[in-house]
């Protein structure tokens, strides 16, 4: 078996050097083309042993893909004309409805400041003007207007972001964008000017109207106040007047009592009157949160106050009515020591006329004037 060994060895010897010339050959045959590929061919880095990014790799910059522009589609531009165009028609809408509560306020602010603000004596009685603003008064409050304008200025309010206009804005600006795209962007983006002057024209009157008419409507508390003072005005006359006794003094009676009386025939005939009036239009005035209007700071002005105005009217009334049967009675007295007077005088006539004749008509004229100021009386207190 040991004389076989080195011819075995020799033949595997020969088979090796075989595969080394045919590993060297093919190794000069590699295509040109193959070999510029794996040359360009980036190298990745082995991965260290910490498990950190590959050695050497640390500064290397990835390119990312460039990401595709999404340019606004003709249907997204429609989308938002539509959406714009919607909201500019509800701030067309608000400016449309405001219109009817807008005039009707202003209306109704004229007619109470022509009766309340009067610098010249109306034609009307006061009893007159206290039912028509009765009238205008529960007007505002049926047809709900302060509530109105006050909805209609808010919801045209480019500074409040909860209203109309300012949503129409928000849907308007989106426009932007699609500007220049197609017509109906156009369109919409002629409605929305529209709309936004049409909101910041009403704006600027809706305010002044609502306000006004308040100040209008709060100013009635003034005038009723005013007018019930005026009633206790015309009896101050009689307050200051004293009582009739069995011995008056006529004179200042008959000077006063004319126009006292023809004052305290007007109240007694207007007092309840006004009362009923006010009592129907007091609540009107509460349930549309308006309240008597607060003097100016630093004024020494008190607040009107109605209610005191009728209560002092009330007692000036209980002061005079239990002195009228004195008054009366005083002017009686007198009318009858005068007519007993002249009863003398027509007997001293009759016996002597030459030596009582004189006498007679002075006595005569005097008594005449005594009934003359004792008509106006009478006529300023008819008896029926």
């Amino acid at each position: 078996m040991a004389l076989f060994r080195p011819l075995e060895t020799l033949v595997a010897i020969r088979a090796l050097m075989r595969c080394f010339v045919t590993i060297a050959l093919l190794s000069l045959h590699v295509p040109r083309g193959h070999a510029q590929a794996t040359q360009a061919s980036p190298v990745v880095a082995p991965a260290s042993a910490s498990g950190g990014a590959p050695a050497g790799g640390a500064n290397q910059k990835q390119t990312a893909s460039p990401s595709k522009t999404n340019a606004p589609s003709s249907a997204d531009a429609s989308k938002q004309a539509k959406a714009a165009s919607e909201a500019a028609g509800k701030v067309e809408s608000a400016v449309a409805n405001s219109v009817s509560s807008r005039e009707s306020g202003d209306e109704y602010t004229k007619s109470i400041t022509r009766i309340t603000g009067a610098v010249t004596p109306r034609t009307s009685s006061t009893l007159e003007d206290f039912r028509l603003l009765q009238k205008i008064v529960a007007a505002v409050q049926q047809r709900d207007l302060l509530n109105a304008l006050t909805k209609a200025k808010n919801s045209l309010d480019s500074g409040s972001s909860t209203s109309l206009e300012s949503a129409r804005k928000t849907e308007c600006d989106k426009l932007q964008q699609f500007t220049g795209l197609q017509q109906d962007v156009a369109d919409a983006q002629s409605k929305c000017s529209d709309a936004e002057k049409q909101a910041a024209d009403t704006f600027k009157v809706l305010g002044p109207s609502l306000v006004n008419l308040q100040s209008a409507l709060g100013g009635t508390y003034a005038y009723v106040a005013n007018q019930v003072s005026a009633l206790n005005d015309k009896l101050k006359p009689l307050k200051d007047l004293q009582p009739g006794s069995t011995v008056p003094d006529l004179a200042p009676m008959l000077r006063t009592l004319p126009a006292g009386l023809v004052g305290l025939k007007s109240v007694l005939e207007n007092q309840q009157q006004y009362d009923i009036a006010w009592k129907s239009t007091k609540p009107l005035l509460q349930q549309l949160g308006i309240s008597p209007p607060t003097p100016p700071a630093g004024s020494t002005a008190l607040a009107p106050d109605v209610e005191k105005q009728f209560s002092d009217l009330q007692s000036s009334v209980d002061a005079i009515l239990p002195h009228t049967d004195g008054w009366f009675k005083a002017i009686a007295a007198s009318l009858l020591t005068a007519a007993k007077s002249l009863d003398s005088t027509i007997s001293d006539v009759a016996i002597d006329p030459a030596r009582n004749s004189a006498a007679a008509v002075g006595a005569l004229r005097d008594q005449t004037d005594t009934l003359a100021g004792t008509q106006p009386v009478a006529d300023a207190w008819p008896v029926d």
